[in-house]
């Protein structure tokens, strides 16, 4: 079950309302396998975000939907970010700095000494 709700290079993952389509971009960055993501709209495939933060394939990370449509990236090794919908746009948010956000059961359950 958790795995379907990760998006990897081969797993796009529709948003919890239906709306989006959150899609994994990997390239290199200074000779190093990293990812980006991409929203896009679910009817017409359309881009309707698309991050420029990179993070290293290497390490331990994990891209996924959280409630309310917000984008969540776990990186073991840049920490915790999401993203929430602020009128037309996405914008970053560290998981350090909002430490009470509710953080998705997926996260929990996959890093459970970090999120309990």
């Amino acid at each position: 079950m958790l795995e379907s709700q990760l998006v990897t290079e081969n797993n796009a993952v529709v948003s919890p309302s239906g709306l989006y389509v959150l899609e994994m971009i990997v390239g290199k960055v200074d000779d190093v396998s990293s990812f980006s993501f991409c929203i896009k709209d679910v009817k017409d495939s359309s881009e309707v975000f698309v991050s420029n933060d990179y993070y290293r394939l290497r390490d331990t990370t994990y891209l996924l939907w959280g409630e309310d449509d917000t984008v969540w990236v776990y990186s073991g090794d840049l920490g915790t970010f999401y993203w929430e919908k602020e009128s037309d746009s996405w914008q970053k948010k560290t998981y350090a700095d909002n430490i009470g956000k509710e953080v998705p059961q997926a996260l929990e359950e996959l890093r459970p000494d970090y999120f309990n």
